[in-house]
């Protein structure tokens, strides 16, 4: 099955509501404010209004594991061959955890980033010392997990949505076709391929809460 225009929600929610307040939890021990690169330009240019993440290894503490093995289960149930959320060894078993305060938005793009551009030293420290480098082409993005962590009633605005005919690269509005907006069900968990073009529109009020997992190219062999 060709991984390049896939989008796929779990028919129920994933994760119980007291689940996602536990996950959000471990986010206030290791937050910090991000910006992102353009992958489309050589400048350093912020693909959405700093938000605030926390970076996390699986291996850094076996709290972290019953989260590990929900997700890749259910992963390993969509006969995609997904073996592994990353390997230690390329540092890509690390997942996300973002907050998206009033205001906050992200710009239509791709998550296939590791072969756009390589990060200067510079970008490296802005970015943080913590985020796995991406500058190897071993680091090629291949699939995403996203999972909701807010209600619905936590916040307004911030809509998730796929272009289902974007094919790694930015369209035009006027090309934006079968439009997919992710729910808000507090749990609700997606998988869609990193060529897949997507944004979050602006926070309006309350605040959004995600966890998110890039699936590299070590987790299918």
């Amino acid at each position: 099955m060709g991984l390049e225009k896939i989008l796929i929600k779990n028919d129920k929610p994933l994760f119980t509501k007291e689940e996602c307040l536990e996950i959000k939890e471990w986010a206030k021990l290791k937050v910090q404010w991000m910006d992102n690169f353009d992958p489309y330009t050589d400048d350093y240019v912020p693909m959405c209004s700093k938000m605030l993440s926390s970076i996390i290894h699986w291996d850094e503490d076996e709290k972290y594991m019953w989260l590990h093995d929900r997700i890749l289960d259910w992963g390993k149930s969509l006969n995609l061959g997904i073996k592994r959320l990353g390997t230690p060894e390329l540092r890509t078993n690390w997942f996300m955890i973002n907050s998206y305060p009033p205001g906050t938005f992200f710009k239509p793009h791709s998550d296939r980033v590791g072969e756009f551009k390589k990060l200067s030293d510079e970008e490296k420290r802005m970015k943080g010392s913590e985020l796995p480098s991406i500058e190897d082409k071993d680091h090629i993005r291949v699939m995403t997990f996203v999972t909701q962590l807010s209600e619905a009633s936590d916040y307004e605005g911030g809509e998730v949505q796929h272009d289902l005919n974007s094919t790694g690269v930015l369209l035009n509005d006027s090309d934006n076709k079968d439009i997919v907006t992710k729910s808000k069900e507090i749990g609700d968990t997606t998988l869609h391929s990193c060529d897949l073009i997507h944004w979050v529109n602006p926070i309006t009020s309350g605040n959004r809460w995600s966890l998110q997992i890039f699936l590299e190219e070590d987790s299918f062999v």
